[in-house]
């Protein structure tokens, strides 16, 4: 069996630090209330990142900025991380290498907002655009990075796909592909710096990255009632599935 499942349930407290009439600053605090790995190590981990607060930064729409508190953030990882690794050095294969590449996840305002806050951008993700009933908007974009520095182009498309009156919501639908290009070129950086050996057999791995979101929201107030959102990333056959379940209580 080659299948990983990783759990984990936790509930997010969100609070308003401070608003212009161009921007809001939102506190988001996390409580891990449920983690399960079949890898007790990783359940250790995820519970020493407990409680931890980001604080973003949005436009007046939404449309987040980045996490103003990145360095706390950063800090209190790395603090976890090294915690971490002195319970449990050269316990398991490429221990340092690992907690390495974790701590790298979090050493810059740049990693920290790609690492760091999934799931509120899912939250906040259909802010400040212009709908109108079942008209696909077209997306062309770009994201951060996640197997590296810099950006990878995205494109695909979000619909306004129902509006539900007489409850007072709307479901909204979106989809995204990353181009396989740029993914394939990350594939071959990666064995670089990984002094891996690059053979011919590289052009010829698949290369895949989608998102799919299916999201209720308030038409009153914007704020989401439900959120589901599934990754899928394939790179040479090796299959990630990332499922996020959003709710509003």
């Amino acid at each position: 069996d080659t299948t990983v499942q990783f759990f984990t349930t936790y509930s997010i407290e969100i609070s308003v630090l401070d608003s212009t009439e161009s921007s809001y600053v939102i506190r988001a605090k996390y409580v891990v209330d449920s983690v399960y790995n079949k890898d007790y190590t990783m359940n250790e981990l995820t519970m020493l990142m407990n409680n931890i607060s980001i604080d973003i930064e949005t436009s007046e729409m939404g449309i987040i900025d980045g996490v103003k508190n990145w360095k706390d953030v950063s800090n209190q990882k790395n603090k976890a991380l090294d915690k971490f690794e002195k319970n449990y050095q050269n316990k398991f294969k490429d221990f340092e290498k690992v907690i390495k590449g974790l701590k790298f996840h979090f050493s810059t305002k740049e990693n920290v907002d790609k690492n760091a806050i999934g799931d509120l951008q899912q939250m906040f993700y259909f802010h400040g655009l212009d709908f109108k009933l079942r008209e696909p908007l077209g997306i062309e974009d770009t994201v951060l990075n996640k197997f590296g520095n810099g950006t990878l182009k995205i494109k695909g498309e979000v619909t306004l796909d129902t509006i539900y009156v007489d409850e007072g919501v709307a479901k909204l639908y979106m989809y995204q592909e990353v181009d396989p290009d740029d993914l394939k070129k990350e594939l071959i950086m990666l064995l670089k710096i990984n002094h891996e050996p690059i053979t011919d057999l590289v052009d010829s791995i698949e290369t895949v990255d989608t998102t799919i979101n299916t999201t209720y929201i308030d038409i009153y107030t914007g704020w989401i009632i439900n959120s589901y959102e599934d990754k899928a990333s394939s790179i040479g056959g090796l299959l990630t599935i990332q499922e996020r379940s959003i709710r509003l209580r």
